[in-house]
């Protein structure tokens, strides 16, 4: 199975709930709650944690050109296995 295709956006927060949506188009694909007692102003993690989210596209992207491009004469190490790994396991799903 393979990830929903972005482009993904950070939905407005959803203050009934004190969560943030992440979207493909008109489709919810995840969520990052808000984890404080704070009733009013969602934390940082919740923000971070949405962004990360929103942004992991993009850098399995990066890493699939890091990987196959930019260092795929070089000798592999465990990090560069790692990045390998990675990959083949978001492909496979």
């Amino acid at each position: 199975m393979k990830h929903t295709p972005g482009p993904w956006q950070i939905d407005e927060i959803q203050t009934e709930d004190w969560k943030i949506n992440i979207s493909a188009g008109n489709r919810i694909i995840a969520c990052a709650f808000h984890l404080t007692d704070d009733p009013v102003i969602p934390d940082e993690e919740c923000l971070a944690n949405a962004q990360l989210i929103f942004l992991a596209p993009q850098m399995f992207e990066v890493l699939k050109d890091l990987c196959y491009r930019t260092f795929r004469n070089m000798p592999k190490d465990d990090t560069l296995n790692a990045g390998f790994e990675i990959i083949g396991q978001i492909e496979r799903g």
